[in-house]
């Protein structure tokens, strides 16, 4: 094992360390949900870009770059139009609305039928969503842990991700998206 491996499990092992310590300061379902809807501009700034600069978007990036250079660079734009988008006009008539979801929003909006439908839609998204990240979570891990089958190494890399949310809810998340926000700024530029 190589020195690149071993701090690419310790930085794994830390962001998990730091996912289940913030586990025990949830103590009600408005702080598992909402993280008491108390989430700052740093803590959401990191969250939304870590959202955003995940496993498969950074190997779509870098395979279009492949494709077709500099003009890769668009899209990176389109996301940061995309936030800048949704921070200024639709955050603040969100939180006016106290909506608890998009299907709530929908719902309270648009009727029951319409909220249904939002429901279903955005589970579809979230299906290929969720398939997307783990293949390309499976892609990123299989060299550092060759021994692995592809099925195992999803699963475990599952099991690591619902053991450090499932638990804690928005607060684990959201710091974990803190450090990894300060990660990436320190390794992307290497």
């Amino acid at each position: 094992m190589n020195g690149d491996v071993i701090a690419f499990i310790a930085i794994l092992l830390a962001l998990s360390g730091i996912g289940l310590f913030k586990n025990r300061r949830v103590q009600s379902q408005e702080s598992y949900l909402f993280a008491k809807r108390e989430c700052g501009l740093w803590p959401l700034t990191c969250t939304l870009v870590m959202t955003e600069l995940n496993t498969s978007t950074l190997l779509a990036f870098s395979g279009m770059g492949y494709l077709v250079g500099k003009r890769a660079l668009y899209l990176p734009v389109i996301f940061l139009v995309g936030l800048l988008f949704y921070a200024l006009t639709v955050a603040k008539k969100w939180k006016e609305l106290d909506a608890s979801s998009v299907a709530s929003l929908f719902r309270k909006r648009y009727g029951p039928f319409l909220g249904l439908v939002a429901s279903l839609s955005l589970l579809v998204a979230m299906l290929g969503f969720t398939a997307t990240y783990v293949k390309s979570m499976t892609f990123i891990f299989t060299p550092i842990f060759p021994l692995l089958s592809p099925w195992l190494l999803s699963a475990s890399l599952i099991l690591l991700i619902l053991i450090m949310t499932l638990r804690g809810g928005l607060v684990a998340i959201i710091r974990t998206d803190i450090y990894s926000f300060l990660l990436m700024s320190l390794i992307l530029p290497l």
